[in-house]
């Protein structure tokens, strides 16, 4: 497995995290209609654990140990990988295969685009 820290963003005021920046207008778009640039969602909606309605911006968080992080898949997992062969044995449980090479080169071709999307937003 491959682990990757993510750019992350934090409230200081209520511990909210988030792994996309909060001055970009198609992220907060999405995820965050109306909420204005780099302001905490939650403590915006009062959805922190005190309930309280506030303005408080997010920061970069710096700390590698509570940055998002995502694991991805590598070529190690991809030899042990088995999938269904479409046979069951005699009480009926599936029976696994290996992948054939058209399969390992598709499954290569995903792990590398995660990896890729991955390293546009890493730390």
């Amino acid at each position: 497995m491959t682990t990757i820290n993510l750019k992350t963003w934090y409230c200081p005021a209520c511990a909210y995290y988030q792994d996309y920046d909060p001055a970009d207008d198609d992220q907060r778009a999405l995820h965050h209609p109306g909420l204005p640039a780099n302001r905490c969602p939650a403590c915006d909606g009062g959805r922190n654990p005190e309930g309280v309605r506030r303005e408080s911006d997010l920061q970069v968080q710096g700390d590698p140990a509570k940055q998002v992080s995502v694991r991805v898949m590598g070529e190690e997992e991809l030899a042990r990988m088995r999938v269904d062969s479409g046979k069951r044995d005699g009480d009926g449980n599936v029976i696994p295969r290996p992948l054939t090479d058209d399969e390992l080169a598709e499954e290569r071709r995903k792990m590398r685009a995660s990896l890729d999307l991955c390293e546009a937003r890493r730390a």
